[in-house]
């Protein structure tokens, strides 16, 4: 009876460990589409964090997931080989009270952003101010909102102190439940359109020449540059979502098939997200072989990558 009893343990912890999901350390902006992908049954094991940070703490798990793909090239080559590009997003200026539509001419507006040290989006809305000072032919916009209230400086690129140094105009979150919390607080905060439209706020959307949110845009949003604390140096890119596979896991494959294939797409674009179609990759040839098909190689890749 004992044997008959520590076999049935046994079965039942290896059944657990078998059955712990995909590990994914995943950008909180992609925190929902996870959750909807979940509830198709598909068992995940996710760690959350902002997307610079996602690079720092990954470990074991099998999955990165971060909103600006780009970053997966600090992992290269020890950790990664290849990213896959897949869906897009946006900049838009949400607001709790009524703001006028010339946003970029007022004076002493309280703002609130993600933290560019950690976010992708907390420097995607730095590269939206700078670009907007190139469309809008004021040069005073960046300062405007950001310098003056900040340790943060413009000059041939934004150079991000590891302290912000903020002041009261300017309010720096290291999560978005936070940053949409300071509606209350603040006349507009920079953040994803998927976000803004899954949680019913109100927000200006933004001309396609600097929301980073139109490949067709991409050689314009090149001219802005963000250098981070650590000497990472980003250069504007449309807010597209990438992963890589990081293990051996074949549950991993079956994850990255199902956000490639029509279910997840549909699941996507149910999320607000712009499915691309068809994904890119840098590196066909270290892709998974049963993922190629949904793949064609990125032809717009330049040297300007994180370094």
């Amino acid at each position: 009876m004992k044997y008959l009893l520590s076999v049935i343990v046994v079965i039942l912890i290896s059944g657990c460990i078998g059955n712990s999901g995909v590990k994914i350390v995943c950008d909180e902006s992609f925190e929902y589409p996870l959750s909807n992908i979940e509830n198709t049954g598909i068992k995940i094991n996710e760690n959350i964090a902002q997307s610079f940070n996602c690079i720092s703490s990954v470990k074991d798990q099998d999955i990165i997931i971060v909103s600006d793909y780009n970053l997966i090239t600090l992992l290269y080559p020890k950790k990664a080989s290849y990213y896959i590009e897949f869906a897009r997003d946006s900049i838009v200026i949400a607001y709790s009270k009524e703001i006028d539509k010339k946003w970029y001419e007022m004076k002493d507006a309280k703002i609130g952003i993600m933290n560019p040290n950690t976010s992708a989006c907390g420097y995607q809305s730095l590269m939206v101010l700078k670009l907007a000072e190139i469309y809008y032919g004021d040069n005073s916009i960046l300062d405007n909102f950001i310098c003056k209230n900040t340790k943060i400086k413009d000059g041939e690129t934004i150079n991000i102190p590891e302290t912000l140094g903020a002041n009261e105009n300017v309010l720096v979150e290291t999560s978005f439940s936070e940053l949409i919390n300071d509606l209350n607080k603040v006349d507009f905060i920079f953040i994803y359109k998927s976000m803004a439209k899954r949680e019913n706020l109100k927000y200006i959307e933004l001309p396609p020449q600097i929301n980073l949110g139109e490949t067709e845009y991409r050689n314009m949003y090149r001219q802005a540059v963000v250098r981070l604390f650590s000497n990472t140096l980003i250069s504007g890119n449309p807010v597209i979502y990438g992963f890589s596979i990081l293990s051996t896991d074949p549950e991993a494959i079956k994850f990255a098939d199902f956000i490639l294939n029509t279910k997840g797409k549909k699941l996507l674009e149910d999320s607000g997200l712009i499915p691309l179609n068809p994904a890119l990759t840098d590196n066909i040839e270290n892709v998974p072989y049963a993922l190629r098909d949904y793949l064609e190689e990125d032809k717009s890749q330049t040297n300007l990558k994180p370094v």
